[in-house]
């Protein structure tokens, strides 16, 4: 007995036992048995069957073989799907069979049929035109022997296991010939056969063949011939030439073509040993083509220069490579471009500019195989076909460089590095589809690189900045939406038939943060970024920024980021969280999930500014005061758990969105809560206020304080006036109780008793800094930023304590009273406020004389134009900068004059008698900058329109101002206002422009005296049709004064329909909360009234007729008469008081708007008032100066062509004129020789009536005669229209003068001119005059001198002609007494 195994036993055993079992050859205790396979066929079965039992169970025995014992096949139970699984495997299965139906025939082939479809894109036809063909043997018998196989025994060197198939067997016994096929050796010895028939045949002939050209290609029948044709005609045609010609010719051929074929000609020649006529030179490559001299310079490289010698035991590097073993030589030198042309531009992973001969090492990184290897750096495109590149680092590399490239333009870095605009130039690229694709690479690296770039892209950091600075100055609040203008980001509107909807490239073009949100998914992208992947903390801040520069984008896009499901609860819920962690201090958070972040704090700030709505949502929904509630309770920065920055700058943005909400009306009740710790923060400012020791981030904090006080101000002294409105709404209404009731509970909690009590406080803050400013700001320059925040405060306050009932009048007078006489009047003298004043001119926007940033200004990002170089920020925002507190007093100082008239004597003439203040005024007023149109311009705006009040509020007549400055201060600053100053454009109308005071008679005076000056004989007058008399300077600039009241009415009327904006503005600009709708205004850059603003109701005017027809125009009633009239007289003051500053308007705008007159209305110009000032105003706007700028070629607003305004002007001439002279001038003014030719064929060719009617005497002309004459006429058609008008009678010296003598001009210069040029024109012009029966007509062309406006008809006459006119003419009468 054999011992069975064990479970404890090994593979070892079980072998040893298998071994002794079989050496023993014992019986086993099982028989195997085979059973036969039911799969088979049942011959193998029978095969299997007639074996012997002894032959499968014989005693050859069954033996375990671990190392070739098949596995056992795993029974894998079947897996059970769920029915909502099968259901989208059927639903894809069936969306794919309906995919597969719409294709058409061939698309299905290629998609299904891939073989073919590789197949035939792999089929390429041979050339067999010079292939050999062997035809087959001939045979003896007329069928070929029938081919038999033999069974041939296996050879004995044959591989053991592998057996040959027959025909190889009979083709290795009966040889390749036997079945038809040539070797390879055979085929060797039949083309040299044929090549040396060849050559024999050749010399036979004794025609040597060429050794080049073989005739492939040509025709497959006659190509050797052919070929040798060519030969022929090249050797006779070299036989002609000389040496030193062949060798100009070879060396042309030579550097034409590639280095490598001349170099593969030459060794096929030495191969071949011919020798050719002519020895060929080595090759030179030209100097123009670098890329050749490269290649050349690579085939030149010997084995003794290569960089790495090659080993033939080196596995498929035995040969050497010389193209690529050249990358690995030195690199020449790098050369500097063509000062000219210049290179482009190539850029360090730091994102600086390379110079072009800046020598670096290869260790650097920044070499690399593109056109220009020695030079170190990536160029633009290169960084773009890097970012698109498989490898992950490279792409991270690339957008990371973009990234730092986009941050440096724009702030200004490379602006003089670069010839031109890096920014728009990528942005025409498709940057931004570059890096919206890589957002959505999964990679962690390249995500935080793509929004890196997309962050340095869109976001300007100096405009947060900037912004931050002014949010405590008096409308700092208030900011522009950062879009482009409307005519670039809104598209025509077409027919619905013709409207082609934009690409995603087109809305790109014109709005890249548009075509972001609504054609890239942007927002949900973020939200995915923000909520699945959870990148670090820079990844998270520039997220944040981005969302932020998206919000200031709109409002419609700021609902677009509150609408986007999940993203700003995420947000909140992340980044603004009621409860955290304590974190280490001043330790920097790689994780900022959980932590509450301060710049999302100011995105909540943005959204906030975008709108009412918003802000409410925000509370309402999403909970915000919660947060406001958590993060201001704590009155010292380390309750908060965080870093001293984090926590300053935390509360300073809770700070700021909480006085938000204040002024719209909203989170009353957070601040109700927050009023004690409020309180307890004010009495530590009251201590800090003095101290030396507070550090700028406290002291900000304590700027935004006191702005949260303001706005609660503001709430508490408006919502007695706004409930009161609510009730009177609700009566006149007839509403129920229920909808009063809700209403009354909607109005704000906060009443006048909340702050009441803060004024003294904050006079005793203000009273110790600004006494501190007036001592020592020349030493210290202490920051402003407390004290204006301190000054709009006291404002404020006095201006709603007023309008409260329980308040007596006599309190608040005798306050007003106090405050001046101790705080603003001692500080007024000081010497700290006289260095504040006198740094006025150096901050101002207006007087900057820094260069216009036009390189990096990209439309489709608009920004604020900010930069973080010293040598680029904006005047205003620069260190020290006075306009905050400037505007803070003169807004106070108006503010209390308003309230207690009786301190006007003693207030006003600190403000109207400053010297400092008055020399920055008159700077202002005839300064021109480019900055005129920038957001923070606004600030100097407002401290202009709080003087001009001040102006007016006093008594002109005894202040000793030069109202001319004042005047031009008004009107430079009416222009110049931008969008949402609405209001301060209606209270200018109102109040300043047309003040009496202001346009008093001193001025009219001055200047009607200078007129009085001259004759009446001096100056021309035009014969009106009703044969009124002109009236005279004096009186019409008299008319001009006393009707200043209608002026105004009328300016006001045309304006009206911006009347909702300006109560929108006045709202705002007033601070009154709920009735606010937003602090966003439209338009960045944009000014509101136009140049041309003083027209405007005479183009309306205008407008309104021409729409109507002139078929169906009546007489003008009294009220549209008065309209004319009132801008006229308007434009015709302005004119004689402010001539300079109308000269910065286009003369040819004036004169085109002037020219409506005539087309309003049918007999308006005959009107005498009208008639007298539109003379006038012709006679000043045609000097010599300015008609030689006048140009009706230039594009003027609101007109599309001057030409279908000056054919409208002739038809209505034509129609209801009557022959008026004035109109006739203004008609005759675009036909002068300077202007468009085609102005005057419309009259002498198109409205010839007029040469009938325009009786304008040459005597009356206001225009100079000299402008009709000079320069002489060379078209050759408007000559031979004045001679057919001549001497035909249609242009007669009783009809039209002025035409008359133009034409007789012209022609007479033209035929008697000896120029060599029109010879025979020239005479058969004079013969046509000699021949004339108009005997008048003849002798002015013919002896016309010159034009004399003094004499008869315009014009002098020769009374003997000079000699070479009077041969000219005998010869003329000569060749007609020959005819």
């Amino acid at each position: 007995m054999f011992p069975r195994p064990k479970p404890g036993d090994t593979e070892e055993d079980l072998l040893k036992f298998q071994k002794e079992f079989m050496a023993n050859q014992e019986k086993p205790a099982v028989t195997v048995v085979k059973r036969p396979d039911k799969r088979k066929s049942s011959s193998s079965e029978d095969t299997q069957d007639s074996k012997p039992d002894n032959d499968r169970i014989g005693p050859n025995r069954d033996i375990v073989n671990m190392e070739v014992f098949p596995p056992e096949p795993q029974s894998v139970p079947p897996v059970k799907k769920s029915r909502f699984k099968s259901q989208q495997e059927k639903k894809i299965r069936r969306q794919k069979r309906e995919a597969e139906m719409n294709l058409s025939p061939e698309e299905r082939i290629d998609k299904t049929d891939s073989s073919t479809a590789a197949v035939l894109t792999k089929i390429i036809e041979r050339d067999t035109k010079t292939s050999q063909v062997h035809l087959p043997r001939h045979a003896n018998q007329a069928f070929p022997s029938v081919f038999r196989c033999d069974n041939p025994t296996q050879t004995k060197t044959a591989s053991p296991g592998k057996t040959r198939s027959l025909f190889a067997q009979q083709f290795s016994t009966r040889g390749a010939g036997y079945f038809g096929v040539m070797l390879q050796q055979e085929e060797a010895k039949v083309s040299t056969t044929s090549a040396s028939q060849a050559s024999m045949e050749t010399c036979v002939s004794g025609d040597a063949g060429p050794h080049l050209v073989e005739g492939r290609g040509l025709s497959a029948t006659f190509g050797k011939d052919e070929a040798r044709q060519i030969h022929q005609e090249n050797t006779e045609k070299m036989t002609a030439m000389s040496e030193a010609e062949i060798l100009q010719e070879q060396q042309k051929l030579i550097e034409m073509l590639d280095p490598k074929l001349v170099s593969f000609i030459k060794s096929k020649s030495k191969k071949e040993n011919a020798t050719p006529e002519f020895s060929i030179p080595p090759p030179q490559p030209l100097e123009k083509d670098k890329s050749q001299k490269d290649k050349s310079e690579s085939l030149a490289l010997g084995e003794d220069e290569l960089p790495v010698k090659p080993d033939k035991k080196w596995i498929n590097m035995d040969k050497a490579e010389y193209d690529k073993l050249s990358w690995m030589k030195e690199l020449p030198p790098p050369k500097t471009g063509d000062t000219h042309t210049g290179q482009q531009a190539r850029f360090d992973f730091k994102g600086q500019i390379l110079h072009a001969d800046l020598d670096l090492p290869v260790t650097s990184g920044l070499h690399h195989h593109g056109n220009e290897p020695e030079r170190a750096g990536y160029t633009l495109e290169e960084l773009f076909l890097l970012a698109r590149s498989t490898n992950t680092q490279q792409r991270v590399i690339a957008l990371n460089t973009l990234a730092r490239i986009f941050s440096k333009a724009r702030s200004g870095e490379l602006s003089q590095l670069v010839q031109s605009a890096i920014l728009p130039a990528v942005l025409d690229g498709g940057v931004v589809f570059l890096v919206r694709w890589a957002m959505d690479d999964k990679i962690d690296m390249v995500l935080s690189a793509s929004v890196h770039a997309l962050y340095n892209l869109l976001v300007n950091p100096a405009d947060e900045l900037a912004l931050d600075q002014v949010f405590s100055w008096y409308q700092g609040h208030v900011i522009p939406e950062m879009n482009p203008s409307q005519n670039q980001s809104v598209p025509k509107e077409e027919d619905d038939e013709n409207t082609v909807q934009e690409t995603d490239a087109d809305v790109l073009k014109r709005d890249v943060i548009l075509c972001l949100v609504e054609r890239m998914n942007l927002l949900p992208r973020i939200r995915f970024l923000l909520d699945q992947c959870r990148p670090q903390a820079p990844t998270v801040l520039h997220i944040i920024g981005i969302l932020t520069r998206v919000v200031r984008h709109s409002t419609t896009v700021a609902y677009k980021v509150m609408l986007c499901p999940g993203l700003i609860e995420m947000v909140i819920r992340e980044f603004l969280p009621t409860c955290w962690q304590d974190q280490v201090r001043d330790a920097p958070l790689s994780d900022l999930y959980g932590t509450p972040v301060p710049v999302v704090m100011k995105l909540m700030r943005a959204l906030a500014q975008a709108g009412r709505h918003i802000a409410a949502h925000l509370i309402s929904k999403h909970h915000l005061h919660k947060q406001l509630l958590r993060y201001l309770i704590a009155d010292q920065p380390s309750h908060l758990q965080l870093a001293d920055a984090d926590c300053y700058q935390l509360q300073i943005e809770s700070l700021r969105v909480l006085k938000l909400c204040l002024l719209y009306g909203l989170a009353s009740e957070t601040f109700i809560d927050l009023f004690p710790t409020f309180v307890k923060q004010l009495q530590q400012l009251q201590q800090d206020v003095t101290g030396e020791s507070v550090s700028p981030q406290r002291m900000e904090q304590y700027v935004e304080l006191v702005g949260v006080l303001e706005a609660a101000v503001h709430l508490a002294g408006t919502a007695v006036t706004a409930n009161q409105k609510a009730a009177f709404v609700r009566s006149a209404d007839g509403m129920s109780p229920e909808t009063s009731k809700t209403e009354t509970v909607a109005m704000p909690t906060v009443n006048w008793g909340h702050v009441a009590d803060l004024l003294q406080p904050l006079i005793s803050v203000l009273q110790k800094h600004l006494s501190e400013i007036k001592d020592t700001y020349q030493i210290k320059k202490q920051s402003l930023q407390l004290a204006v925040a301190c000054i709009n405060f006291v404002t404020s306050y006095y201006a709603r304590w007023q309008s409260q009932v329980s308040v007596s009048a006599v309190v608040s007078l005798q306050s007003v009273e106090d405050y001046l006489s101790t705080v603003l009047e001692p500080c007024w003298s000081g010497f700290g406020f006289q260095v504040i004043f006198s740094n006025l001119s150096n901050h101002s926007q207006l007087l900057s004389r820094s260069k216009s940033p036009v390189l990096e200004i990209t439309p489709s990002v608009p920004d604020l134009g900010c930069t973080e170089l010293d040598d680029g920020q904006h005047p205003i925002l620069t260190s020290g900068t006075p306009y905050g507190l400037v505007t803070a007093i003169m807004r106070q100082i108006y503010t209390l004059c308003s309230i207690h008239r009786g301190i006007q004597v003693m207030v006003l003439p600190w403000v109207l008698s400053h010297k400092d203040l008055w020399i920055y005024l008159q700077k202002t007023s005839v300064s021109t900058s480019h900055l005129h149109g920038n957001y923070f311009t606004k600030f100097e705006n407002i401290l202009h329109y709080f003087y001009l009040k001040l102006v007016i509020m006093s008594d002109l007549e005894q202040t000793q101002l030069n109202l001319s400055v004042i005047q031009r201060l008004t009107l430079t600053l009416l222009m110049r206002l931008h969008y949402g100053s609405e209001h301060i454009v209606h209270d200018i109308l109102s109040t300043i422009v047309f003040s009496p005071s202001l346009w008093r008679l001193e001025s009219d005076d001055r200047a009607c005296g200078e007129l009085a000056d001259l004759k009446l004989s001096d100056t021309r007058h035009v014969t009106q049709v009703t044969q009124e008399d002109p009236a005279p300077q004096r009186e019409l600039l008299q008319g001009c004064h006393t009707q200043l009241n209608t002026l105004r009415a009328t300016y006001l009327k045309s304006f009206s329909d911006r009347e909702q904006m300006v109560h929108k503005s006045r709202y705002c600009f007033t601070m009154i909360p709920l009735e606010t709708d937003k602090f966003f205004t439209s338009r960045s850059g944009e000014c509101l009234m136009p140049c041309d603003w003083m027209f405007v109701p005479l183009i309306n005017l205008y407008n309104v007729f021409s729409s109507v027809g002139g078929d169906v125009q009546n007489a003008l009633s009294v009220g549209q008469l008065d309209t004319v009239t009132a801008v006229l007289q308007w434009i015709y003051l302005l004119e004689v008081c402010q001539g300079d500053k109308m000269a910065t308007i286009s003369i040819t705008l004036k004169m085109s708007r002037i020219m409506c007159v005539f087309l309003t209305g049918n007999d308006l110009f005959l009107d005498r008032t009208v008639h007298c000032y539109l003379e006038a105003l012709l006679q000043r706007y045609t000097t010599p100066t300015l008609l030689n700028k006048l140009d009706f070629e230039e594009d003027i607003p609101g007109l599309v062509s001057f030409y279908d305004l000056y054919v409208a002007l002739l038809q209505q001439y034509e129609a209801v004129s009557f022959g008026d002279s004035l109109f006739g001038c203004y008609l005759l003014l675009p036909l002068q020789q300077r202007h468009a030719i085609q102005l005057r064929r419309a009259v002498w060719v198109e409205y010839r009536g007029i040469l009938r009617t325009l009786y304008l005497p040459v005597k009356e002309l206001l225009i100079p005669i000299e402008g009709f004459l000079t320069p002489e006429e060379s078209d050759l058609e408007m000559l031979r229209l004045y001679l057919e008008g001549l001497l035909s009678g249609s242009v007669q010296p009783r009809w039209c003068p002025v035409f008359y003598l133009t034409a007789v001009h012209h022609v007479n210069r033209f035929c008697y001119t000896q120029d060599g040029k029109h010879t025979q024109l020239k005479q058969n012009m004079l013969r046509d005059t000699f021949a004339s029966q108009r005997t008048e007509v003849r002798q002015h062309l013919l002896f016309y001198k010159t034009a004399d406006v003094s004499r008869n008809y315009g014009m002098e006459l020769y009374d003997i002609l000079p000699p070479l006119r009077q041969k000219l003419l005998v010869d003329i009468e000569k060749s007609l007494k020959k005819i």
